[in-house]
């Protein structure tokens, strides 16, 4: 039996834990359209060849092709979601939903049925292949499918070298839990390296973050804690250089979670662990444990309030 469907990747954080069934140990503004792409009309009216339809036609033509890809996805930090699945999916809405952030995502196939659907929920996103939506964007999440732990490095190479030039100087923030199969579902964090640091290493002239890979896809949708207790939830990262964590803490943010930064590239082996936890814990017969939580569960940062 595969399990993976059932998992909906999971992700969360760290400290006491937080149960459902209670505490347990624990968007196009039209001037700003004219200012970008007015001058195409105004050449065409000025034209001796062009006539007032023609102008019309040509601006109307440039504005549909604007607001269906640059203009709808030109407000806010620009964040590329290489991935159009559950998880991904989750965190365009929920970037969109804080008017903050503009969303684009990546795949093999934009003009599939599958992503169609997608923009029909969300008419504020965009999509485009991969190395544009990169190019494109000032931070890239990437929300694939998880990585086979035996083929780990070879498909890491192979995706790196799918996101193009583009993704050179920019925040990378995996979410990627590379998962063997059922029933051990356990992820090869033991030992290190993970496979963020393989990823860091592939791209070294990128900055790789690892977060949103602790929990559930329900509780990457409700970030307020409204399935569990009503109390915001954290969400850990690691990576990056030090200069560029306020890139990644930021969509985290923007996503609703408290975002709570444990330190360099070496730290996401921890977060995989936590990860693999998280996902025994919430699939019966997964891994070792008898333990069978269900999915309202979420590990929690608790901090003591500053005086």
């Amino acid at each position: 039996m595969e399990a993976r469907p059932q998992l909906g990747m999971a992700r969360a954080c760290y400290g006491v834990l937080v149960h459902g069934r209670g505490k347990h140990c624990l968007l196009h503004a039209c001037a700003r359209h004219r200012r970008q792409h007015g001058t195409v009309a105004t050449r065409a009216r000025t034209s001796p060849k062009g006539s007032r339809r023609q102008a019309a036609a040509t601006y109307l033509s440039h504005s549909a092709r604007g607001f269906t890809s640059e203009s709808k996805a030109s407000m806010g930090t620009r964040v590329g979601i290489i991935g159009a699945g559950s998880v991904g999916s989750t965190l365009g809405r929920r970037l969109l939903a804080s008017n903050r952030f503009a969303v684009k995502y990546g795949t093999r196939d934009p003009s599939s049925e599958r992503v169609a659907a997608l923009l029909a929920s969300q008419p504020s996103a965009a999509a485009d292949t991969i190395p544009a939506v990169v190019e494109w964007a000032e931070v890239v999440i990437l929300a694939t499918p998880s990585w086979e732990p035996s083929k780990a490095r070879e498909q890491i190479q192979r995706l790196a070298g799918s996101l193009g030039g583009g993704i050179k100087g920019k925040v990378l923030i995996d979410v990627i839990n590379g998962l063997s199969g059922w029933p051990a579902l356990s992820l090869s964090w033991d030992g290190g390296p993970s496979t963020s640091e393989i990823l860091q290493e592939t791209l070294p002239n990128t900055a790789v973050f690892k977060a949103f890979s602790t929990v559930g896809v329900e509780q990457l949708g409700a970030p307020d804690g409204s399935l569990i207790n009503g109390q915001q939830l954290t969400m850990l990262l690691a990576g990056g250089p030090p200069d560029r964590r306020h890139e990644a803490e930021a969509v985290v943010a923007g996503v609703g979670f408290a975002p709570k930064y444990v330190g360099p590239i070496r730290y996401t082996r921890n977060l995989d662990a936590i990860a693999e936890l998280w996902i025994h814990l919430s699939i019966p017969g997964a891994g070792e444990t008898p333990e069978a939580w269900g999915r309202n569960f979420h590990f929690q940062v608790i901090e003591k309030a500053s005086t």
